[in-house]
């Protein structure tokens, strides 16, 4: 598979503004400058060892919430680079809904330096898979935003993307749903379509955020029960308990 660069020679040559302050960058390698990256909200421990939801205190050893402590997901860890709060929010909304593609290349570059610290002594995941889209809410919002994510960690990585899975029922939206009702939401709501391509295969499952984990569990039991060994699952962002309802 071609891996091919999202950067393009013009955005090179152009000038950078931060995302955030619009002020003017000069050798920044991102659009971000250094005062407004130290105000995002890094999500740092303790947080879930399963599915990096922020805890309010170091529970267990392994530190694990309440909900994985009473039933496991389907992936095996999860990896977000921030809580899901201002001013992520809001670069993830306009990255999202108005195509502000800016915001996730940024977005996805200082996860990968994440991904890169987690993975420093083991091995990366073999695929890269992004979180698909019902072709009914791709046509109306005219691109997925994991899939843009997938390419531009694809890139700063150097690991292959597959589409092994498609979502074939239309759901409604999961936002302001109960951990419950999001599972019932999604049930058979995906299938495997490419089960060759990833038996016995490593994959990092990506999406912008991660709220109860439902999305990804789905997918990732859909991924195992096709034979792909394990699944990790990297994130922009991670809802914190106190804004889950």
């Amino acid at each position: 598979m071609v891996n091919y660069s999202p950067f393009s020679l013009l955005d090179r040559l152009l000038p950078r503004y931060c995302i955030l302050c619009d002020s003017a960058l000069k050798n920044a390698s991102i659009d971000l400058c250094h005062d407004c990256s130290t105000e995002l909200p890094a999500l740092t421990v303790p947080y879930c060892l399963y599915c990096a939801d922020p805890l309010i205190q170091l529970e267990g050893n392994p530190p694990l919430c309440s909900r994985c402590t009473d039933s496991a997901p389907a992936f095996s860890q999860a990896i977000a680079a921030w809580r899901y709060q201002f001013p992520v929010d809001g670069l993830i909304s306009q990255f999202k809904h108005h195509r502000k593609l800016c915001n996730g290349r940024v977005m996805a570059t200082l996860l990968a330096k994440r991904i890169r610290r987690h993975y420093r002594h083991r091995l990366l995941p073999d695929i890269i898979v992004a979180t698909p889209l019902h072709w009914r809410r791709l046509w109306r919002r005219g691109f997925n935003q994991s899939d843009k994510l997938a390419h531009y960690l694809s890139h700063e990585l150097a690991i292959p993307i597959n589409r092994p899975i498609k979502r074939i029922r239309h759901t409604s939206s999961q936002q302001g749903l109960q951990a419950e009702q999001r599972q019932h939401n999604l049930k058979q709501a995906f299938t495997l379509h490419k089960a060759h391509d990833i038996r016995g295969k490593t994959i990092a499952l990506i999406d912008d955020v991660v709220t109860t984990g439902a999305t990804a569990h789905e997918i990732s039991q859909c991924l195992l029960d096709g034979g792909a060994s394990d699944v990790h699952v990297w994130c922009l962002a991670r809802t914190p308990i106190d804004r889950k309802s």
